[in-house]
């Protein structure tokens, strides 16, 4: 084959080429159909290449004239008037062509199956070249034997006879080999002949898969046995805990998963529990890790027995191995008299852990509904909404240094007061420095969060925490505030908790205990 060139292409680059034979190609060594192309090679060197590594090459070539072309393209030069960029733009239009006319061509280059496995380097399972075949016999027909690739065949353990299956690629005779125990006690591949002499009756048993196993070994499920290599992809699904293939489309129902995903809401939304003409519902999130690294699925169903519709379990991607227990919203009076804390204690004898963890806090969500509400209104004005959600989170910002010995943490990663000296702007724009990871976060349509507190499976330390959620919230509903007045002070406020000490006892008596013990939990 000819073509016509531009003046300034390099006379070296000429369109022709040939098939040479079956050899080993001189860049991947590989036994293939060999050609040589003059635009690689000249009459003194000429070293024949398979398909796929001169297209590579060519390739490689083309790409770099391309380079060239788009470096004179970036410099703003008029490439009409640039002799060095025609020639590249040439070298690259015919490298292209090189390769189209390679590829058009390519089942003229390529051997046929029937070549291919009369060929002594043909590879009589998968019908290609290749080097270091192995003798082996059909799966079909014991009669035939050939050469193959060494992953085109299965070994027999105890005859080593090689067994392939014909026009299959690296899958060997597996059908032709069983799995049976022998005396050195390892499970071994054995062709059907040695299989049917050594196989005894009253030690094995036949999976449905066709492979035998010993008795001890078959593992039990859907009423039926299965060897130890089936067994071996059956599971615990991660949500609903029923049986699966590992490998197989088992789905469940995002309801009745023991653990939910992260993103779970349930179907028929949040269920409020107790009543408040105020909309003043709480709901948290507490997380948990198990440090022993076992399964989290027993102590999770039992949990989730415990706490039934007030609340679910989740994933948590910020947990190592854990979850986050997700409760309904509920008053403050609801939760004291009702909630199923138990549940708590049973996740800490079980090896649980929340506060002594690097991992766990406790998230408390509030109505955005009661913010601004009086017991004579029915909706009240933005304005007095916004004006209460200031003076609540001023409150908790201004004392920062008090909540963060009441949380139990200081955590900038995770709860930051960085939006302190903007909290204006926060209420009325919804911007925070930090995003959601601020000590109240305020990017729910429905809630305000205060993340502020570590992880605790201590029931006394949940409820103050509850408490002290509701009594901010209620302390500052109806508090004037002016710049005269110090209202927002620290001991303001535990002045007017100590006079509704019935209404908030465990946080009375954790402030009373702060001093002398700066980290209690006794035990987690």
């Amino acid at each position: 084959m000819t073509n016509s060139y531009p003046p300034d292409l390099p006379p070296e680059i000429h369109f022709s080429w040939g098939v040479t034979g079956v050899g080993a190609c001189a860049r991947c060594r590989d036994i293939r159909t060999l050609i040589v192309h003059s635009a690689l090679h000249t009459a003194d060197e000429c070293e024949p290449l398979c398909l796929e590594c001169l297209h590579s090459a060519l390739t490689t070539f083309c790409s770099d004239a391309r380079s060239k072309m788009w470096e004179f393209e970036q410099n703003g030069a008029r490439i009409e008037d640039t002799p060095e960029y025609q020639v590249a733009k040439a070298t690259y239009d015919t490298y292209y062509e090189v390769i189209d006319v390679l590829m058009n061509n390519r089942a003229r280059i390529q051997h046929t199956r029937e070549e291919v496995l009369a060929h002594e380097q043909g590879c009589k399972a998968c019908a290609c070249f290749g080097s270091n075949l192995v003798f082996a016999i059909s799966y079909y027909d014991h009669s035939i034997t050939g050469r193959v690739h060494e992953n085109c065949a299965s070994r027999c353990s105890c005859c080593d006879k090689n067994y392939y299956r014909p026009f299959s690629r690296g899958v060997g005779g597996y059908f032709e080999l069983n799995r049976v125990m022998r005396e050195r006690g390892a499970l071994s591949r054995i062709c059907q002949e040695c299989f049917d002499e050594l196989r005894i009756e009253d030690s094995h048993m036949l999976c449905d898969c066709g492979n035998w196993d010993t008795e001890e070994r078959m593992f039990e499920a859907w009423d039926n046995l299965y060897c130890r290599g089936c067994s071996s992809n059956i599971d615990d699904c991660d949500y609903c805990g029923e049986l699966r293939w590992t490998d197989g489309d088992h789905t469940c129902d995002e309801e009745s998963r023991v653990i939910k995903s992260y993103d779970f809401v349930p179907s028929g939304g949040f269920v409020f529990h107790g009543d408040s003409p105020l909309n003043h519902y709480l709901g948290f999130e507490l997380e948990v890790e198990l440090p022993s690294g076992d399964s989290l699925k027993p102590i999770a169903s039992q949990t989730n027995d415990l706490i039934g519709e007030r609340g679910f379990l989740k994933y948590d991607g910020s947990l190592d191995n854990g979850f986050e227990l997700v409760t309904m919203p509920h008053t403050l009076e609801e939760y004291m008299s009702k909630f199923p804390f138990t549940a708590l204690d049973e996740l800490r004898e079980s090896g649980f852990r929340s506060w002594d963890t690097d991992t766990c806090g406790f998230h408390i969500h509030v109505s955005r509904a009661t913010f601004g509400m009086r017991l004579k209104d029915t909706k009240p004005t933005q304005g007095r909404k916004d004006a209460h959600m200031l003076r609540f989170t001023k409150l908790i910002y201004d004392n920062r240094r008090q909540v963060k010995r009441i949380a139990g943490r200081s955590s900038d990663r995770w709860a930051s007061f960085d939006d302190v000296g903007r909290l204006t702007d926060k209420i009325k724009t919804g911007h925070q420095v930090n995003g959601r990871y601020s000590a109240v976060n305020i990017s729910s349509k429905r809630t305000l969060e205060i993340r502020v507190f570590k992880g605790s499976l201590n029931v006394s330390r949940v409820k103050a925490y509850l408490q002290f959620v509701h009594s901010t919230v209620e302390y500052t509903r109806e508090l004037h505030v002016s710049p005269n007045d110090n209202n927002l002070m620290w001991r303001r406020y535990t002045g007017w908790l100590h006079k509704n000490e019935q209404q908030y006892p465990e946080l009375v008596s954790l402030l009373g205990n702060l001093p002398e013990r700066r980290s209690d939990e006794g035990g987690n």
